[in-house]
């Protein structure tokens, strides 16, 4: 980029995240996507990983005092860097929880545009209310919230989806045969799609609560339905989760497994507070995009609308159509590691932090300043 087409120039940025309950060392590639996007875009940036708090994190709605390391952390962090202009911009990620007032007086002080960028509105709305009303813009990664929200919080939402960055997720090589990498969590009706998808390609499976307690509760549980279940069936999910290597995978890793099973499933089902069962394109699919993997997701707008359907991604209806998709992988019917070049080519075009960056923050009003 030359400095007539770099939006930040010389704008001072902070940046303060790190998904969910996540450790730094697995939650890496987001603050550092965001980071690299943001420095080429000319804003100088002081970044912050919020995933070295875990320990002080909580799940649901516990809320944070003023002393809390989490918010204290967050507190000296920005007084420490802001100068004595302050902060242009703070792109954060904000839980109302940890949203208390001595938080929101400094940043409100000491940045001049708030912006927060979640990852799940469309799942735990009700997570983000103050933090909605609190900061000046609100970045949103899917598009099934926007029409509700732009209506409760009118002027603040943005639909930015998420990215990846190529130096992080390079492509390695590709693989003599195909195989089938899953990394997320696992559900009991996730588990035997696994299973299904495993008679057509070998499967490797990777999951914070993939463990052998996990499978063997979930094979009970099916015995205590009444299903018949193999013998050969259950001996073949219990010698799959013992013989991963772990449950997570850091960045580094999962580059790696890339390379030895070029060909990746996303599942996308997400169960809202209200119960209600919504389908989202995740980080995942942009990830495993850039890495060059030949990737499986649910047919959804914002993937067509991003990729090649068949030629840069395979999408299918409903669960019942995989089976069909990995059989004709495994033919040779489908071409999946050109479909895995052509993915890591559209992605790097135009699905980077850069990109994906340069665009939003060439969309905001200048002078923002105070919420």
């Amino acid at each position: 980029m030359t400095p007539s087409t770099k939006p930040l120039a010389k704008a001072r940025v902070a940046l303060l995240y790190g998904p969910g309950n996540m450790s730094a060392d697995y939650a890496a590639a987001l603050p550092r996507g965001l980071e690299r996007g943001l420095l080429e875009l000319g804003a100088d940036v002081a970044t912050l990983n919020l995933s070295f708090f875990k320990r002080h994190i909580r799940d649901g709605r516990h809320q944070h005092g003023e002393e809390s390391p989490y918010v204290q952390g967050i507190k000296q962090f920005v007084e420490e860097n802001a100068g004595p202009a302050g902060f242009d911009y703070c792109l954060g990620l904000f839980y109302d929880q940890y949203l208390t007032p001595g938080l929101m007086e400094v940043l409100s002080r000491r940045c001049r545009t708030i912006i927060n960028y979640p990852l799940n509105l469309v799942d735990q709305p009700s997570y983000f209310e103050a933090a909605t009303r609190f900061c000046h813009f609100t970045f949103c990664s899917e598009e099934a919230p926007m029409e509700g929200l732009e209506k409760k919080f009118p002027g603040k939402l943005r639909y930015v989806p998420m990215a990846a960055d190529p130096y992080i997720f390079r492509p390695l090589a590709a693989p003599p045969q195909p195989r089938l990498l899953f990394v997320g969590s696992i559900y009991a009706d996730r588990l035997w799609l696994l299973e299904a998808a495993a008679r057509h390609l070998p499967v490797s499976i990777f999951g914070w609560n993939y463990n052998l307690p996990g499978v063997l509760r979930n094979l009970g549980g099916e015995v205590r339905r009444g299903r018949r279940l193999s013998p050969l069936i259950g001996a073949r999910m219990v010698a799959r989760v013992l013989g991963r290597s772990k449950a997570l995978l850091s960045d580094e890793e999962f580059v790696r497994l890339a390379a030895d099973h070029g060909v990746s499933l996303g599942l996308s089902e997400v169960r809202a507070e209200d119960g209600t069962l919504h389908f989202k394109v995740r980080l995942r699919e942009y990830e495993a995009s850039m890495a060059g993997l030949c990737h499986i997701v649910r047919r959804m707008p914002e993937v067509l609308r991003h990729w090649d359907d068949g030629a840069e991604m395979l999408t299918y209806q409903d669960n019942g159509d995989l089976p069909e998709l990995l059989e004709r992988i495994r033919r040779g019917d489908l071409d999946w590691r050109r479909i895995g070049a052509r993915a890591r080519e559209r992605s790097a075009r135009d699905h980077t932090w850069t990109a994906r960056l340069a665009t939003a923050f060439g969309h905001l009003p200048p002078g923002v300043r105070g919420p």
